[in-house]
């Protein structure tokens, strides 16, 4: 009876041992990396072109207004801010061996992005209202939809979520869209 109590203590520490530093379980490596929790907004280039600032608000159980200056230039903004978007371009390979060098470039699109840090967005329907001005400060756009914010999960859905977020985009035709 004794060796059949040390086989299952022993088993029983090995099967404690195999969950220890993976927090999702089954052996998945979590790392501590965090989630942002908020709004993402894109502007098209057509738009963005005339664009001073926006306003986002955003509401769930309260609202909140949130100003996004456009930051034409690195080091306008410090936190929230409408920025130059851009997209990544192959610049190719110097062969086709696995240890021959390849590069990509960033390219810029016209677009303005931003995030809109709201810690209090939960999961669920959140009406965003996106209204835009141009630089004569004359209001250009103004429209109301509902976004579904969700869980993010940074390290896969076994790490658990890290953030809630939402994107919505205005189109080039001057449309507000959850994105």
């Amino acid at each position: 009876m004794k060796r059949s109590t040390r086989s299952l203590a022993v088993a029983f520490s090995l099967a404690v041992l195999t969950g220890c530093g993976a927090q999702g379980g089954a052996g998945t490596a979590c790392t501590a990396i965090a989630g942002r929790t908020g709004i993402g907004l894109t502007i098209a280039a057509q738009v963005a072109s005339e664009l001073s600032g926006a306003t986002v608000r955003l509401c769930q159980d309260d609202c909140v207004d949130i100003e996004l200056p456009v930051c034409r230039d690195a080091g306008d903004c410090t936190s929230n801010g409408l920025r130059p978007g851009s997209e990544t371009v192959d610049t190719g390979c110097s062969g086709d061996d696995p240890s021959d060098v390849c590069g990509a470039s960033a390219v810029p699109t016209g677009e303005l992005t931003g995030f809109v840090d709201y810690t209090e967005l939960a999961t669920g329907p959140a009406e965003v209202t996106v209204t835009l001005t141009d630089r004569r400060d004359t209001q250009i756009l103004s429209e109301t939809i509902t976004a579904a914010a969700e869980a993010t999960y940074p390290n896969g859905p076994d790490c658990g979520a890290r953030g809630v977020s939402a994107a919505v985009s205005v189109t080039d035709q001057g449309v507000l869209v959850a994105s």
